[in-house]
């Protein structure tokens, strides 16, 4: 009877704490999650823990909701099965700073009150059918903008007020328009920004932004000449790797000024109407992995530094230069006479050399899948480092990536962190194919001490290890690189995140979202 009276007492005084607690979120903000479940088809979430019953305990403890203090700071449903329009209330959680809603069936406009979401800081809503103007006027703190596959429009001035914070601006096949707002050459953080399958046609920069990385305009429908990328006063040079400008309307000669950045790693330019001569310089670029300029007018002979060429991937075929072509130059695809307007498919293909190493019969298995400039997929390749140097013998690991199939793209896959970070992936993954697991290891925790320029650091990082017949990656007997066990397209990702105590397995679909964090 005793226990049962404790009992009882215990359970009186837990549903008062819950009580308490609940009563301390704001109405408005608790009215919002409850709307948001509603408007959302709530009951055919994948996951609904706690929302089902909004009484019976604090919305802070719902699935996906995070809290600081009082106030709901952290809303995480991504790849859960959320169908449906957002509701008028959302932006009564006005102190919400993290927003992650992608790979969902969302549609229509952002309601208005996003307005009142001055606090935010990330959002993800990639992949669903929002429609729309960007309603983000006012927003002052917005670092990642992660909008890819949705179908918003209007133009990127509502950003303006986010400037000075912003750092990933993704709206990857969607229909913004207008002019590349001047805005954009003032924001000081800015490294990413993907704009490619909208149609903003004048893709002129007043300068460059001092650390930008990747850009990418392509499917735009971009006029003129081509883009000048002028640096800030006080940069020596641009800091881009990555400059996607295929299948637009640039009609003009290829600027030197594109061989002389030393930086860039991929240049994609095809489709295009650039004419003229091949600059020469090109082919001894510092850093370049992948040349496309295919389907173009460019004309002339193809210069004879081609013949030392160290850029592993170059396309030039569907041009009309000067015949014959000599034998030579047969690795870069190049054609002569007239033009055909017959499209190329490429795709970028890796091979690398063998290395001997011993192979072991695998006992537990582990599946890790992220990408190669994430943070948190840095830190897991720390923490496995030590354990499969320790125990690797009865580890089978596999160290794999997350892409979307995408053939428009040049190496065949879009990335959240662009081309650059693909190719990060495949010297991963073509490591473990060839070497092992833990020499990719090895490699990834190398590169991961400046994930800001990978893969410019992957040769450095090869050189270190001694693999002295690693590189180049991109050699005459290319093996495509297969989008199964390495790279998975739409998979189940953190495999051992329930064990751990996070909350398991995402849904098929889902994609990490650097810069919305994951409970």
């Amino acid at each position: 009877a005793r226990l049962m009276a404790l009992s009882l007492s215990l359970s009186l005084a837990l549903a008062c704490v819950v009580a308490i607690t609940a009563a301390a979120l704001p109405v408005a903000e608790l009215r919002a999650l409850q709307d948001l479940y509603a408007s959302t088809d709530g009951p055919h979430w994948l996951i609904s823990d706690g929302w089902e019953s909004p009484r019976s305990a604090s919305p802070c403890g719902w699935f996906g909701v995070e809290c600081t203090g009082d106030h709901v700071t952290g809303l995480y449903l991504s790849g859960n099965g959320l169908a449906g329009v957002l509701p008028d209330t959302f932006g009564q959680l006005s102190q919400l700073n993290s927003l992650d809603l992608g790979f969902n069936g969302l549609r229509g406009e952002l309601p208005s009150s996003f307005a009142n979401l001055t606090q935010l800081m990330a959002i993800s809503l990639r992949e669903n059918q929002f429609s729309g103007q960007l309603p983000f006027a006012g927003i002052t703190n917005l670092a990642f903008v992660h909008l890819d596959f949705n179908n918003f429009s209007g133009t990127l001035d509502p950003l303006a007020d986010s400037a000075n914070a912003l750092e990933v601006l993704g709206l990857t096949n969607n229909s913004i328009s207008g002019p590349l707002p001047k805005f954009l050459s003032r924001c000081p953080k800015l490294e990413t920004l993907f704009l490619g399958g909208n149609t903003v046609t004048q893709g002129q920069f007043q300068q460059l932004p001092p650390l930008l990385s990747c850009l990418d305009m392509s499917r735009n429908g971009v006029k003129g000449g081509t883009p000048s990328f002028s640096v800030a006063r006080g940069n020596s040079e641009t800091q881009l790797q990555e400059l996607l400008l295929f299948d637009n309307a640039i009609a003009d000669t290829i600027p030197d000024q594109l061989a002389q950045m030393s930086n860039l790693v991929i240049l994609d330019m095809h489709g295009n109407a650039l004419s003229g001569p091949l600059p020469a310089a090109f082919a001894t670029a510092s850093n370049m992995e992948v040349l496309h300029l295919q389907n173009n007018e460019i004309s002339g002979k193809i210069p004879d530094t081609f013949q030392n060429c160290t850029v592993s991937d170059v396309d030039l075929s569907h041009n009309p230069f000067r015949c014959p072509i000599p034998d030579w130059a047969s690795f870069t695809k190049a054609t002569c006479g007239e033009r055909s307007q017959k499209a190329t498919p490429h795709r970028i293909r890796t091979a690398c050399l063998r290395k001997d190493a011993a192979v072991v019969a695998p006992q537990v298995q582990v599946e890790i899948y992220g990408e190669s400039k994430c943070p948190d997929m840095a830190s897991i390749e720390e923490i496995f480092l030590p354990i499969m140097q320790q125990i690797g013998d009865i580890v089978d690991l596999t160290l794999g990536f997350i892409e979307k199939a995408s053939p428009e793209y040049p190496t065949g896959f879009w990335s959240l962190h662009g081309q650059a970070e693909v190719l990060g992936n495949a010297y991963v993954a073509c490591t473990t194919e060839q070497y092992s697991v833990l020499d990719a290891l090895e490699l990834a925790n190398c590169m991961n001490q400046d994930q800001y320029h990978i893969p410019l650091n992957a040769k450095q990082c090869t050189s270190d290890s001694g693999w002295s017949c690693f590189l180049p990656m991109f050699t005459a007997s290319r093996v495509r690189l297969r989008a199964t066990a390495r790279m998975r397209v739409r998979g189940r990702v953190w495999q051992a995140a329930r064990a751990a105590g996070g909350q398991g397995d995402r849904p098929p679909g889902q994609l990490e979202s650097h810069g919305v964090p994951q409970r």
